[in-house]
């Protein structure tokens, strides 16, 4: 992540602080989705899944394609925050329900402004929600759904595949929001707001 993007997360993560009373959201800054293939620029968990995806002018918009469509399996919201440089070009590239938040670099730092708000995604996919969870996870969650014996055997995927046959997508989020606000331990920097 290039020195500019860096103070673009930084205002961001000091915005959600400021938008988040203390306890009521988690941040995470460079969350895997689809199993790592693409990582979110910060995430915020808070009863749904928000994802930020950060370009600054440093950047370039060549990976933002492939981007969009994971943070569309995961994502209840997303929005993109660019640098000034990608400011005319932003709507183009993500879908209508997208926000947009244009990052302008000033002399006292870094004055985040939104010009499109996001909506909820109607594109999300259970099976990558799902992906979210750690193997021993999804196993206690579906123990929880009275699932026992075989169904609770066998790899990531067929594990991730009963989950989601087992659970609605509504539960199957709830479920997924609380235990990552739960997790004790993780692989990457969170903090809770």
């Amino acid at each position: 992540m290039s020195e500019h993007a860096i103070r673009i997360r930084d205002a961001l993560l000091a915005k959600l602080h400021r938008k988040y009373p203390a306890g009521e959201a988690l941040t995470i800054n460079e969350l895997g989705i689809q199993q790592g293939t693409v990582r979110a620029d910060v995430a915020v968990v808070n009863g749904i899944l928000q994802g930020f995806e950060i370009k600054s002018d440093a950047d370039n918009l060549m990976r933002l394609p492939n981007q969009i469509a994971a943070y569309d399996c995961v994502f209840d919201k997303s929005t993109l925050v660019v640098g000034e440089k990608y400011q005319q070009e932003a709507s183009s590239y993500v879908p209508a329900w997208w926000g947009i938040i244009v990052a302008h670099t000033q002399k006292n730092g870094i004055k985040l402004t939104k010009i499109q708000t996001a909506k909820r995604n109607p594109r999300r996919d259970a099976f990558s929600i799902a992906q979210l969870l750690w193997k021993n996870e999804t196993i206690e969650l579906l123990k929880s759904h009275g699932l026992t014996g075989s169904r609770l055997r066998g790899d990531k995927i067929e594990l991730y595949n009963t989950l989601v046959e087992t659970l609605t997508l509504k539960q199957l989020q709830i479920s997924v929001c609380h235990t990552l606000k739960s997790r004790q331990y993780w692989r990457d920097h969170s903090q809770l707001l």
